[in-house]
């Protein structure tokens, strides 16, 4: 991997544009609902349904997510790769039926990873963990009635590495997240299932003077509950 020299000011700029971003998500959200509220209290309904909020994905939208994954980070001349625990928390609003903008939060974590460098081997580092945060706005589309969705969601992300007492933190990056899943009803609007999660981190990475690139994917199966 060729090293990569990260200009501050260009970073400040991406991370005013990714927030900038979940900004503009997050108004659209307040408005919608602000709508939807004026228009149901005109007995007006936001969605030409008989049974609104019966087993259907319209309205306020929570979506927790967790389960056992893989991480793998390159940075210069070093890996580092490891059995991980992945997760996401989302919460949004339906701007029409099966069709959900939400906030979300997703990232990655792996305890006493496989540390390899180049020409020096490689070990398992115990007490040691590295930690990938992202923090983005998204859509999900749910493909009804076989309640399968496929959700998607970009923002900004930093990465986290600790042994023992000590501990590095990487500069604002930006992060991707799909998922794939699956759910069943167990409510009116509570639904559970399972999914596949896809996580891709690219963060710069500041050691002494130089910077450098810091790549890492992640995958994981995780079991979710969503309230809709």
């Amino acid at each position: 991997m060729l090293r990569s020299r990260v200009d501050r000011n260009t970073q400040r700029l991406s991370m005013d544009s990714l927030m900038h971003k979940a900004t503009w998500f997050l108004t659209l959200i307040l408005l919608v609902t602000f709508s939807s509220e004026t228009l149901a209290e005109s007995g007006e309904a936001p969605f030409e349904r008989e049974n609104w909020g019966y087993r259907a994905h319209d309205g306020f939208f929570v979506r927790l997510t967790t389960g056992p994954g893989y991480q793998m980070s390159h940075e210069e001349h070093a890996t580092i790769s490891g059995g991980a625990a992945g997760a996401s928390f989302a919460v949004g609003y339906a701007v029409f039926e099966n069709f959900i903008l939400h906030i979300s939060t997703f990232g990655s974590m792996a305890v006493d990873p496989l540390v390899e460098i180049d020409g020096l081997g490689s070990d398992i580092i115990k007490d040691a963990s590295a930690n990938h945060f992202a923090l983005a706005a998204g859509a999900t589309w749910y493909f009804m009635p076989i309640n399968i969705y496929v959700t998607a969601s970009t923002g900004a992300a930093r990465s986290t590495f600790s042994y023992k007492d000590y501990e590095s933190n990487t500069e604002i990056g930006y992060a991707f997240d799909v998922m794939v899943g699956k759910e069943w009803w167990v409510g009116n609007e509570w639904g559970i299932g399972v999914a596949l999660q896809m996580n891709y981190f690219d963060v710069p990475h500041k050691i002494a003077d130089k910077t450098y690139d810091l790549r890492t994917f992640a995958g994981a199966l995780l079991f979710s509950a969503t309230y809709n």
